[in-house]
């Protein structure tokens, strides 16, 4: 395995813990919000909206973060299936049998 193989692996390992911690947190407001308005029979003060509305922004920002780190995901997984049929089409690559050709 080449050094520049190795770093992106590194790359992907880390940027795949920034995308659990992510998801993990938007987990977290979405939990915290629900709890503030699963209160039935309550009105919600002032307090609670404004805290609500809060954790909304911050699920928001977080979701958004999520989903752009999934579009650049995808794209790079394309690029990765373009290579590999391009260098199949060459004779580069492995064959259905997993030899090389």
């Amino acid at each position: 395995m080449s050094s520049n193989s190795q770093v992106t692996q590194s790359n992907n390992v880390a940027h795949d813990h920034k995308n659990i911690d992510g998801v993990r947190a938007l987990e977290e407001a979405l939990a915290g919000i629900n709890s503030v308005l699963s209160r039935e029979g309550e009105e919600l003060s002032e307090q609670d909206l404004a805290k609500v509305l809060k954790q909304l922004e911050a699920a928001e920002g977080v979701a958004d973060d999520v989903e752009g780190k999934l579009d650049e995901m995808l794209k790079n997984l394309g690029g990765m299936i373009e290579g590999l049929e391009s260098d199949k089409k060459d004779g580069q690559g492995p064959t259905t049998g997993g030899t090389q050709t």
